[in-house]
């Protein structure tokens, strides 16, 4: 298991973490990670993503659990401008592997194909390897129809393990492929995994992608209808679901922000205490979070995600959060969900409640229950007595008189209490 990285620029877009990339960026992560030979499960969501997780909550629960997530799709950016979230750039699956491709290496990326049929994945090999530059096509792997629990194998996993691929792509439908990667991303050795949909049929020479101008504009949708006309129906779907979400959620937080700009609403400091005991760690937040106020918490986020300990998160006084803040949330209970950690959201007042309803990402107060046993020092540490660490940090420069934490003392704070915690464990032990 890998910490998730808390430092990513994620924002919460429809209720989905969405990473601020450009292609060039995520290229150069994408190699990074796999020369290091780290886990990198990439997600590529788009708008039918978005319909999906509205009635699939397993589907979204594997988007959580993703090392990146990357804006496939024109309706996503533009439903991140709406909502002021600063989304730019298109990043599809597509244009991150055909960029891939064209980059020179000097020790290209290995891939292995899984899914398709009818030899689509054969003949993306020899495409590849006949014209890439930055990629190496080093086996493929067809399988039968069935789900993605029948497609779930011992043979399946060792084929794909045995080519000691740096990149799996797996193209077997949104939902069975996501459901595929998440019961079998921990047996297999192949550093980044991501579902690329057509990008199979795409290298194959099945399909052919949009003009540049049709992407440019928006309407890369139009030209998949006339590739595959029983496209049709799922892009009718997905309109007019997103169309609900946009009047009956999205345009309301974009209102939500413009009044409180109109009318100067005043902030709160953002202050966030944190305590620590046995198995649970606690996390409160006070007042006004924005994605600028963010570095002490991604960094007690990346300590707590380390630590292994099930989480509860405390918003009784939080007053506001932006959409920077709920992504790094949701990234949280992504982990908490990989690792079988149990993760609670409590005190949500009604203004939290209704701004994460807006943002699509009200499921955050559903609880994450746990599915792992205690690990032996905790119950050790159980058998002897309970320890207890609390931690305070003032984000902002308090009021006079406030009673709170200015940066200089929230900083040691915490690094005595890191030391107080480690050698109670260390006696315990």
């Amino acid at each position: 298991m890998t910490t998730p990285d808390f430092y990513r620029r994620v924002y919460c877009v429809m209720g989905l973490p969405i990473d601020a990339h450009t292609v060039d960026s995520a290229r150069s992560e994408l190699i990074e990670a796999v020369r290091m030979g780290r886990r990198y499960v990439m997600v590529t969501p788009n708008a039918n993503f978005v319909a999906i997780c509205q009635r699939d909550s397993a589907f979204r629960d594997s988007l959580l659990k993703s090392d990146v997530s990357l804006a496939d799709g024109a309706p996503l950016i533009a439903l991140a401008r709406i909502a002021g979230i600063p989304i730019h750039e298109r990043v599809a699956g597509s244009s991150l592997f055909e960029s891939l491709c064209r980059h020179r290496l000097d020790n290209p990326v290995t891939v292995f194909l899984f899914g398709e049929s009818n030899g689509i994945p054969e003949r993306a090999q020899r495409n590849i390897n006949g014209s890439a530059q930055g990629v190496v096509c080093n086996g493929w792997y067809e399988p039968e129809y069935g789900s993605a629990e029948d497609l779930s194998t011992p043979e399946i996993r060792r084929a794909i393990s045995s080519s000691r691929s740096d990149f799996l792509v797996v193209a077997l439908g949104a939902q069975k492929g996501q459901r595929w990667i998440d019961k079998n991303i921990e047996l297999i050795n192949t550093p980044a995994v991501c579902h690329l949909g057509a990008v199979m049929k795409m290298t194959a020479g099945i399909v052919r992608r949009a003009p540049s101008f049709m992407q440019k504009l928006g309407l890369e949708w139009l030209w998949r209808i006339i590739e595959e006309p029983a496209l049709w129906r799922r892009y009718r779907d997905d309109a007019l679901t997103i169309t609900r979400l946009l009047v009956t959620r999205l345009i309301p937080l974009a209102l939500h922000r413009s009044r409180k700009r109109l009318f100067a609403v005043v902030d709160y400091a953002p202050q966030l205490r944190r305590i620590d005991d046995s198995g649970v760690v606690q996390l409160r937040l006070r007042g006004t979070w924005r994605v600028d106020d963010t570095f002490q918490l991604r960094g007690e986020l990346t300590d707590i995600a380390e630590s292994g300990k099930d989480v509860e998160l405390d918003l009784a006084d939080t007053s506001d959060m932006d959409s920077g803040v709920v992504g790094l949330l949701l990234i949280l209970r992504g982990h908490c969900m990989r690792i079988g950690a149990r993760m609670t959201v409590v005190g949500a007042s009604w203004r939290i409640r209704n701004l994460l309803y807006m943002m699509c990402a009200d499921y955050l107060l559903d609880p994450v229950i746990g599915t792992r046993s205690l690990a032996p020092v905790v119950a050790e540490q159980r058998a002897v007595g309970e320890t207890e660490t609390t931690r305070d940090v003032a984000i902002a420069e308090p009021e006079p008189g406030s009673g709170t934490l200015d940066p200089v003392g929230a900083s040691a704070v915490l690094t005595e209490a890191v030391r107080v915690r480690d050698a109670d464990v260390t006696e315990l032990r």
